[in-house]
């Protein structure tokens, strides 16, 4: 069997992707596959679709990564067993809607941290009753409405009886 640029990874013990056009005729039907002459054009045609793909690997590979040191506990810390914080849609280039249930009557916190834990945006929400469905809008910006790069925040809830984070992926 013929392996590509990932297997050395795969010898270590680590996951590893591998984009081919055809594996099944993998080496025969680029005769420039790992070679000078590997190249657009050579080695493959649709710089679009690449791209499109690359993409879509590396957001696949942001949800799934746990980010480490960064002092935020990615894990949902829900006290109250209530239904938690959710974010539609998880990866977006724009526009978010985040929702969760009112706990206390209190008042709610929301921000929006970045991987290093900073908060980069608070967000205000109106306190409702205990039970209420809340919804806000975000639109990928920080606290002074400048854009937000793009990468993995986190979304925090704390209304003094749960506190809730989930993640989310910024793509512009």
């Amino acid at each position: 069997m013929i392996y590509s640029d990932h297997s050395p990874f795969w010898d270590q013990g680590y996951l590893a992707l591998c984009n081919i056009e055809d594996w099944t005729n993998y080496g025969t039907n680029n005769p420039f596959v790992h070679s000078t002459g590997d190249t657009i054009g050579a080695g493959f045609n649709d710089l679009a679709f690449c791209t499109e793909a690359i993409k879509a690997e590396i957001a696949a590979l942001a949800l799934l990564a746990v980010p480490t040191g960064t002092g935020i506990d990615e894990l949902t810390k829900n006290q109250s067993g209530v239904a938690g914080l959710t974010i539609q849609p998880t990866i977006g280039n724009a526009l978010f809607t985040i929702s969760f249930t009112a706990q206390s009557g209190n008042g709610e916190n929301l921000a929006i941290h970045d991987v290093t834990g900073r908060v980069v945006k608070n967000i205000p929400v109106r306190s409702s009753g205990v039970g209420n469905v809340l919804s806000v809008k975000w639109n990928g910006t920080d606290n002074s409405g400048k854009e937000l790069p793009n990468g993995i925040y986190f979304v925090r809830h704390d209304d003094g009886v749960s506190l809730q984070t989930a993640k989310l992926i910024l793509m512009r």
